[in-house]
């Protein structure tokens, strides 16, 4: 990795002053090239396009680097990326800048804030500016990342930072360059203790998945067979209850003073998955019907348990909790499965790490 122009930012940690007893600057670099797919998001191909907007809108103040001489204004943000031809919502790094105190009963990690900078296609720094942290705290700790398949269910910006949960370089800690790699990883292992001893890390125990039963199935086996009776059977209950297919917008759909045979041609479910040790449970969030290939309105639990579905003696609500037919997955977190990563898709989650599922079906 080169740093051909960060000797510069290097100087500005002169801008650290008044610190607290014990804390210490520390210069960090952080590569959308290293972070580990493990994780389940890239912080670097992120967090910049998060705060963009905020600092276009003047929400938030670019400065020219972390002493502040002057502010940046959108009109000039526009000019270095015209003149460069890179954006500064796309950027292959971060720099972080933040005081440290280490000490396990009294100490912190605190973020001051964020230097970006991208390269030209021939490998030319640009140096887009500087945006505090504190400012952006509010909007970091409401945000939400977007979450792949090896991802938790949900993650915010705010707790990714405070628990230091990417991959990053030491580049300096107080006045001194870290070059040597013990003493990196010295530091990185105090840092990754503290964290461990002051906040949590996600736990990769829970997933947010969206499956389908379709009617489109060619295979005839049990698990297909299971679905064809269980959309058989809703869609004769939406036949001879017309009030709630029109409940559901319905009405948008069809005519109501012309009765026709409702054709079900999928049930889409949204759930979350839940693990621990070897038990998977699924709470379910929302069903929605597909009649004649078209969606109807999202229904709630609650609204479902009122209508009393009942399937061959079943209760519908069960028969969706014990999954005994074929269905396909359609999204995985934030990630759109496509249809031939399903079926394995649904055996690793059943057999493997939930943080490494994109190695069992790349």
């Amino acid at each position: 990795m080169r740093y051909t122009t960060v000797f510069l930012v290097f100087l500005l940690l002169g801008c650290f002053s008044k610190l607290a007893a014990r804390e210490t600057p520390v210069l960090l670099f952080v590569s959308k090239a290293d972070q580990p797919d493990s994780l389940g998001f890239n912080l670097v191909e992120q967090l910049p396009a998060l705060i963009e907007p905020w600092i276009r809108e003047g929400k938030v103040t670019l400065w020219d680097g972390p002493k502040k001489n002057f502010a940046i204004t959108p009109e000039a943000l526009a000019r270095v990326e015209r003149s460069s031809g890179t954006l500064i919502r796309d950027l292959p790094q971060l720099f972080i800048y933040e005081y440290w105190n280490l000490d396990q009963k009294k100490g912190r990690l605190r973020t001051l804030g964020y230097f970006l900078s991208s390269r030209t296609t021939s490998g030319e720094e640009v140096s887009f500016g500087y945006v505090d942290h504190a400012p952006l705290d509010s909007l970091f700790r409401a945000s939400l990342l977007k979450l792949n398949a090896n991802g938790d269910c949900k993650l915010d910006f705010g707790t990714v930072l405070l628990n230091k949960y990417y991959l990053y370089t030491i580049l300096q800690f107080g006045n001194k360059q870290v070059k040597d790699v013990v003493d990196a990883l010295r530091l990185r292992e105090s840092v990754r203790q503290f964290v461990t001893g002051k906040t949590g890390a996600p736990e990769h125990t829970c997933k947010r998945i969206t499956w389908m039963v379709e009617d489109s199935m060619t295979v005839r086996d049990e698990p297909t067979a299971a679905a064809a009776r269980l959309l058989g059977s809703i869609q004769q209950y939406l036949n001879e209850n017309r009030e709630v297919y029109f409940n559901l917008g319905g009405d948008a759909l069809s005519d109501f003073t012309v009765e026709k045979p409702l054709r079900l041609s999928a049930i889409e479910v949204e759930e979350e998955w839940h693990r621990n040790g070897e038990i998977i449970e699924s709470r379910l969030k929302a069903v929605r019907f597909w009649v004649d290939g078209k969606p109807l309105r999202s229904t709630s639990l609650e609204d479902l348990a009122r209508m009393e579905l009942v399937v061959g003696f079943r209760q519908f609500l069960d028969l969706l909790n014990e999954k005994e037919f074929y269905f396909r997955i359609l999204q995985l977190n934030d990630e759109t499965i496509a249809p031939d990563r399903s079926s394995g898709l649904k055996k690793a989650l059943q057999t493997w790490e939930w943080n490494r599922l994109s190695e069992f079906v790349p």
